[in-house]
């Protein structure tokens, strides 16, 4: 019998794991039992918050702008006492007027492999009242996601809520069954502010804006503009293929170009170089073996 003690407790150790990685859902130990909206006191709001769940150092820096933000009006009150609860419960914010009876409660809601953006629109437009306005977008891909999935829910117990992009710059996204309109393929690119239409709004500076600003800055100044030994200004074009947030400010740079050179009416056209660089994989000091060729060609046409 004493042969068979190691294999047996291995058995029951790792069964319950084995289950769990197939997809089998355990009794008690399905995550999805508990991740559920929360209700809304009748008369308040909520202000949907989204982000991953290893988050939880943008959601201290969140609750801090609140807080200061409270600061502003002597009428304003923050209660964060539900703010930091345990792993399973929802974290909250729950700001008061003096003037008002209706509670404002920021909720944040955690993306997951089990609980992706899908999962929660699902499960917030069944509840009653619908949010006032979801939160998200800490990268474009998540942008998309949750636009997606805003787009695709259509019936809502309410008004279907506003969307405010809080760290997306990417101005197009690759989205695999969108419908971009008549004429045009499913999956092309496509703006990421016309995926949820009308109703998404951006908090941050997009990619077209940051570009013709860094293009405004090194053409004013001579000294920043890259230019080859006769004095011609040279443009140097590198793009990451898996990396989309890259190809998609290479092309806005690319489209503000003629625009700020239009301003500098006395500048010749520059001459462009072209370089694609397959992964980005390496660290921000450490380049991999395609960005060091990269980077020695570049200094190769300046010096030639």
């Amino acid at each position: 019998m004493n042969r068979f003690r190691w294999p047996l407790l291995i058995l029951v150790v790792c069964l319950p794991l084995i289950l769990l990685a197939t997809g089998f859902q355990l009794p008690g130990l399905s995550p999805t039992e508990l991740a559920v909206p929360e209700p809304v006191p009748s008369g308040d709001f909520e202000l949907a918050w989204f982000n991953t769940t290893t988050s939880r150092a943008s959601w201290e820096r969140f609750v801090t702008g609140i807080r200061r933000t409270v600061t502003l009006d002597p009428k304003l009150d923050v209660d964060d006492s539900g703010a930091f609860p345990g792993q399973t419960g929802v974290p909250e914010l729950v700001i008061t007027h003096a003037d008002r009876r209706a509670k404002l409660r920021i909720r944040w809601y955690k993306l997951s492999g089990e609980h992706p953006a899908d999962y929660w629109m699902a499960r917030l437009a069944a509840r009653e009242p619908a949010p006032l306005a979801i939160i998200g977008g800490g990268s474009s891909d998540r942008a998309r996601d949750l636009a997606l999935a805003l787009a695709k829910q259509t019936r809502w117990r309410g008004e279907r809520p506003l969307f405010f992009i809080t760290n997306a710059t990417a101005e197009s996204v690759q989205v695999a069954d969108f419908d971009n309109g008549p004429g045009k393929p499913l999956g092309a690119m496509c703006k990421l502010l016309g995926i949820y239409e009308g109703r998404t709004f951006r908090a941050c500076f997009n990619n077209r804006q940051m570009a013709e600003a860094m293009l405004d800055f090194v053409w004013q100044n001579p000294t920043l503009r890259p230019q080859n030994v006769t004095g011609e200004p040279k443009i140097f074009r590198i793009s990451w293929d898996d990396d989309p947030y890259s190809s998609d400010l290479l092309e806005q740079f690319s489209e503000a170009l003629p625009t700020v050179l239009g301003h500098y009416k006395s500048i010749a056209k520059p001459e462009v170089s072209t370089a694609t660089v397959p992964f980005s994989v390496g660290g921000y000091n450490l380049p991999n073996r395609a960005e060091e060729e990269a980077a020695r060609q570049i200094l190769h046409e300046l010096r030639r």
